[in-house]
C-alpha cells in the first residue's frame, strides 16, 4: 500500500509539475496557438524515475490534439526489489478535455504485480461519474465537480494566461483521480 501511495504522489507531481514548472520559472509560450492547437502530437516528455538515486523506471507524458479534444497521457513504469523479492508497477493516467480546457473524462489504470485497478470517469452536468474496477469488483459513483476544477490541459492554459514574476505562486483546483477520484485537489 505504501508503494502505491508513493507512486500516486509521483504521478501527481510529474503531471502537474511539468505544467507548473513551465510557468513558475519564466513565461514560456508553446510553439503553437493555444486557442487552436494543430492536430496531432503537441508535446512529448520523457523522465527517469529514481528511488534513492537509482533508476527504477521511466515516465512518458504526451499531449495530443485529436479532433476537438486535447488528450493528455502519462505512462509510468517502475521496477523495485527488496532482497529476492521484486515488484513491477505500470500506471497510465489519461485526460480528455475540450480545447478551451473544460473536462470531458479520464482513465487511470495501475497494474502492480498481478492485479490491475482501473478508474475511469466522465464529466456530465456538474458531476464526475466514476467507475472503479479491480478483478470482479466494480463500483460506480457520482461526485460533484466544481466548474473551476481543471485537469492537465486546463491548468496549462491558466498558467500560460498569467504574467509571472520570480517567486510568485498560484493555487489551482485540479483533478487528479490517481490521488483522489472523489474530489478536486489543490496544487500550489
Amino acid at each position: 500500500m505504501k508503494c502505491r501511495l508513493i507512486f500516486r504522489i509521483f504521478l501527481c507531481l510529474s503531471l502537474s509539475g511539468l505544467f507548473l514548472s513551465a510557468g513558475y520559472a519564466q513565461k514560456v509560450q508553446p510553439p503553437f496557438d493555444l486557442a487552436n492547437p494543430p492536430q496531432g502530437l503537441l508535446s512529448e516528455e520523457w523522465f527517469e524515475v529514481l528511488l534513492n538515486g537509482q533508476k527504477t523506471g521511466y515516465s512518458q507524458l504526451r499531449i495530443l490534439r485529436v479532433g476537438d479534444e486535447i488528450q493528455t497521457k502519462n505512462l509510468s513504469v517502475m521496477e523495485m526489489s527488496r532482497g529476492a523479492y521484486g515488484i513491477s508497477v505500470e500506471a497510465t493516467e489519461s485526460y480528455r478535455e475540450t480545447i478551451d480546457g473544460r473536462p470531458i473524462g479520464f482513465a487511470y489504470d495501475m497494474t502492480m504485480g498481478a492485479g490491475t485497478v482501473t478508474v475511469s470517469g466522465t464529466y456530465e452536468g456538474g458531476n464526475m461519474r466514476v467507475l472503479t474496477k479491480q478483478g470482479d469488483f466494480e463500483k460506480a459513483e457520482v461526485y460533484p465537480f466544481a466548474n473551476d476544477t481543471r485537469m492537465a490541459w486546463g491548468q496549462a492554459l491558466e498558467l500560460f494566461a498569467q504574467d509571472w514574476e520570480p517567486g510568485q505562486m498560484r493555487t489551482f483546483t485540479g483533478y487528479l483521480p490517481s490521488v483522489n477520484a472523489a474530489k478536486a485537489t489543490e496544487t500550489t
